[in-house]
């Protein structure tokens, strides 16, 4: 029993896991539409104008100009391009933040690919940093929010064509918005497509943070099938995709109330179901909506997947891993699949290794035999 004080001064106990289990559930629901919301000042976007250093020892003067784009929702989304002064449209690559973030995520990703010759554009998707909305959907709306950026820039001349960069939440909302094919270069389809640390779909995410949280709060361990998914990936997953096998896990199964293990499961199962009601209400979201597997399977540009060994939100086999598998699931196009392994947990910083081949990708896709000549 948890001891509980009230406002009034009163005190009462009260059964511990019923009261934890609802705290989890909230928990839940916001992080899933409405996380704490970034906030910054503009001055914290750097300089209106400011000298990018080349590989030949010169600089080059480069700007950030500010814009708002109307989403499809018509709310006012805050966007930065960052490009090369008086030059001529170039490619760009429009980054997309993570949960709880904003478009100053991007600014480490500036100075180095205007150093390639290739504009950087950031926005805070719809419900985050500076832009208007009250709620976040997890890929959702931001995938609509980065391809009606993505139309602006190209309806205005601003740059040749946009390649989609996501991390987190915008890792699936690039997946998401490249499936759609439409609005990123002359033929629609976005150059290619960098997306670390995704997850593989909302209705997975719920459900393991709610059946791990149900497991914990009644002192058994963990799902059989969710620690499955949590191995690290290894030579043998990786042949697997190569070969075009596919990996079977199933769901841990339990008779009616036969253990702690079968209670956590019915709780997991009551908690899950008054999560997806609760998202479905306030933000008018579908669960089942936000589902980078299902997009990635007819995602038809160069996929670039970037996973931590050591991500406990995302596991990487049953994130960048499933991803993976499904993208490259026709043999034609496991040629344009890559996964990064790198050390570390869902928010650390990358190594430079990992940076330097993210930006080998881009500069491929974007800039082709003038990237190959540098």
């Amino acid at each position: 029993f948890d001891r509980v004080v009230r406002k009034d001064g009163t005190v009462s106990w009260e059964a511990a896991t019923p009261r934890r289990a609802k705290a989890a559930w909230r928990a839940v629901v916001r992080l899933v539409i409405r996380p704490p919301r970034a906030s910054y000042t503009v001055d914290e976007l750097g300089p209106l104008s400011f000298d990018v250093p080349l590989l030949d020892k010169t600089t080059v003067q480069c700007v950030r100009s500010d814009f708002n784009v109307q989403s499809d929702e018509r709310k006012a989304l805050k966007c930065s391009l960052w490009s090369r002064a008086f030059a001529e449209s170039a490619p760009c690559v429009l980054y997309l933040h993570g949960n709880a973030s904003c478009r100053i995520e991007a600014l480490p990703h500036v100075a180095p690919l205007l150093m390639l010759g290739i504009q950087v554009c950031a926005v805070d998707t719809t419900g985050s940093g500076s832009s208007e909305g009250e709620f976040v959907t997890l890929g959702l709306r931001e995938a609509s929010d980065a391809s009606s950026v993505a139309s602006h820039l190209l309806a205005n001349k601003r740059c040749s064509q946009v390649a989609l960069y996501g991390r987190s939440m915008g890792a699936v909302a690039a997946i998401l918005a490249g499936a759609k094919k439409t609005g990123f270069s002359s033929s629609g389809v976005a150059p290619c497509v960098v997306a670390d640390s995704p997850f593989a779909s909302l209705s997975q995410l719920v459900d393991r943070l709610a059946r791990n949280a149900a497991h914990e709060a009644l002192g058994c361990d963990g799902p059989s099938d969710i620690k499955k998914g949590e191995r690290p990936i290894d030579d043998a997953f990786i042949r697997d995709v190569q070969e075009g096998r596919a990996e079977k896990i199933q769901r841990s199964s339990s008779s009616y109330f036969p253990s702690r293990a079968g209670l956590a499961e019915s709780a997991a199962k009551a908690a899950i179901d008054a999560v997806r009601a609760e998202v479905l209400k306030r933000a008018q979201l579908d669960v089942d909506a936000v589902d980078a597997l299902e997009a990635v399977e007819v995602l038809e540009a160069p996929l670039l997947l970037v996973a931590a060994t050591d991500d406990a939100l995302m596991p990487p086999r049953a994130n960048a891993g499933a991803l993976l598998r499904r993208y490259a699931s026709k043999g034609c196009r496991r040629r344009d699949a890559e996964l990064l392994l790198v050390k570390g947990g869902h928010n650390s910083k990358r190594p430079l290794t990992c940076v330097k081949k993210t930006y080998a990708f881009l500069g491929r896709h974007l800039l082709g035999d003038r990237f190959e000549q540098r």
